[in-house]
This record gives C-alpha cells, structure tokens and sequence, in this order.
C-alpha cells in the first residue's frame, strides 16, 4: 500500500513539476574581521566527519562539503554560505550551479545531502520538507560556523528555503529542541551565539515552501469539484503516509510567525516568480520580515517560473550581497 501512496505523490509532483539584535542594529555590518583562509581550513576540518559519524549525528551520511571560492573575480571570497539543497535535487546540484558560474553563489560555500538523497537514489519515503530530519545537518554545521566566524550567510531554494527558516526558529525557541540540540552538542548559549551569527550576515529565500498541504492544495487546482476532495485527501493523509512529513511538523509559515513574534531581525532577500506553478509561497511570509525589519527586508519579483530565475535576481543578488558585506560579483551588479 505504501508503495502505491508512494507511486500517487511522485506522479504528482512530476505533473506540478525578546530579539538579540533589535531593528535599529541589524544591517550591513563591518566590525569584524573576513573570514581568513585559516579560518575556512578550521571550518573544513570541523565538517570532515565519517560515513559513521554522520549517521551517529544524523541518522544518515549528510556528507558535508565545504566548497573554497576559486573565481578571483568575486569580491569577499571567504565570506561562508551555507545552502541546502531544494526537494528533488542534491548538493551536486549547487556544486554544477556554482562552478557554471560563480556570480549564481558566491564565496565560499557549505552543501549537505538531504535524508531522501543520503546515497544518491531519491526515496521519497525519507522526504520530510524542511522538518526536523533535514533541520539536523543544517544546525550542526551552524554550530561549527559559529566556532571560526562571527557572521554568516543562508540561501534556501525552494524546500531549502523551509530548512532555513525553521532552523532560525528553532534556535530561538531552545527548549523546544533541547533534546536535539544537546545531541549535537548545542548549548543555550550556543544558539544565541549562532542566531547572533545570522542576524549579522544575510538570509536569502528563492521561491520559498511555506507550507507542503497548502502547495498541494494550492497547486494541483482542481479542475472539477469531483477532484477537490481527492486534493484534500492527498493534502492530508496520502502526502504523510507516503513520506516522512509530519502535519504536525515544522512549517516555514509558522516558524516565521515565531520570529516575527520574538522581534527577531534579520536581513532578507525574497525572490518568488510569477509563474511558479509548483510551490506556493504565503504572501504574509515576507511581510513577517518586514514587520520586524522593514529596512533590512528586500523582495524580488521574476517573470519566470519555479526552478529557472529571471537573470535580473543574480544583479539583485550580488547587489543584496555587497551591501551586507556578503561575497559577490562586481560583473553582476544593479546599476
């Protein structure tokens, strides 16, 4: 039955293929100094970890991989972002991006397996969509970040950019994860030290999942009111049978709620495209931004659709990037 499940939701998703930091202090910041080619060396070392070491950390091997800037065109070379990898792909896939062209992500750059690529054969059944299975990688490797640096930087496509969001989240709200957190040797005084980390680089969402039931309930669109339960249906139950997504798991949209709540401040680039058809992305998501850091909260708008962006968002990119001190192409630049 469960391969049956499993065989309905890919067809599907090849058819729709109290703030530590408050608003007056967040923005471009130069205080400290750049990342030195030592510090990335550290970085390396502490995210060498074995196939056995990962799984113990995990459940699976993540297989973290820092990749060194190597364009002598880009401008804060060691700058670090971390990227996770959107649903349907792997880090191979910001590896290709990067090394086509290096404006696309620039400096520095930390790639990670998500659970349903750990050994590179897609098992749906691993999929969890930015919950806590993929949150996991991406917490350890800011806490090893937060050991050499004193900013950093996030760039979530699509499913990444759920990862993103509700790892912030969950830093800001320790007790909730207190059990994870201590597994990977987190302390309270940690997650405030890595959130500060954050709040001093930059977060960058492209055509972000804020909710997995509400894309599927939004993008398949009916075309009968016949089919409208089905979508319900899917939306609901066949959607968690069929993978390891959990209704009552982290979802971008709520977590935030929680950073807007706790006046967390951040600063944001929100890229969407008009005709993404596959992913819905709340409109409430980047006003929650906004609320907190209006002058720090930058929204971008394509003509094109989910995994193709509209050439004008790498000018915006690199732009957002060489004002918060990030690494950038000065090729790729709005004029």
């Amino acid at each position: 039955m469960k391969k049956i499940l499993i065989t309905i939701f890919c067809l599907l998703h090849l058819l729709h293929t109290s703030s530590l930091i408050t608003t007056e202090q967040v923005g471009p910041h130069t205080i400290f100094a750049d990342q030195s080619i030592q510090r990335i060396t550290q970085l390396q070392q502490l995210l060498s970890l074995t196939p056995e070491q990962s799984k113990k950390l995990f459940g699976y091997d993540a297989q973290l991989e820092l990749i060194p800037e190597i364009d002598a065109i880009i401008q804060n070379p060691h700058e670090i972002t971390i990227v996770p990898h959107g649903f349907g792909g792997s880090k191979e896939n910001i590896r290709w991006i990067k090394q086509d062209n290096a404006a696309r992500i620039p400096g520095t750059v930390i790639i990670y397996n998500c659970p349903e690529i750990a050994d590179g054969i897609m098992r749906l059944g691993k999929a969890n969509f930015g919950q806590l299975p993929d949150m996991r990688p991406m917490l350890y490797i800011l806490a090893q970040c937060q050991k050499v640096t004193d900013r950093i930087h996030l760039r979530g496509f699509s499913r990444a950019g759920a990862i993103i969001v509700n790892c912030i989240a969950a830093l800001v709200d320790y007790s909730k994860y207190e059990k994870e957190f201590q597994a990977l040797n987190i302390t309270t005084a940690d997650a405030l030290a890595i959130l500060k980390m954050i709040q001093y680089g930059t977060v960058v969402f492209e055509c972000p999942l804020t909710h997995l039931q509400a894309t599927i309930e939004k993008k398949i669109r009916p075309s009968t009111y016949i089919l409208a339960p089905l979508v319900a249906l899917i939306a609901n139950y066949l959607a968690p049978l069929a993978t390891s997504y959990k209704p009552s798991g982290e979802h971008a949209i709520t977590s935030a709620q929680i950073l807007a709540k706790n006046r967390i401040c951040l600063n944001v680039l929100m890229h969407v495209e008009k005709n993404d058809t596959f992913v819905y992305t709340h409109p409430e998501f980047v006003q929650l931004f906004q609320q907190t850091s209006p002058e720090h909260t930058y929204e971008s708008i394509g003509n094109r659709d989910h995994n193709n962006r509209d050439p004008q968002f790498y000018k915006t990119l690199n732009s957002f990037n060489k004002k918060y001190n990030a690494a950038y192409s000065p090729r790729y630049l709005v004029k």
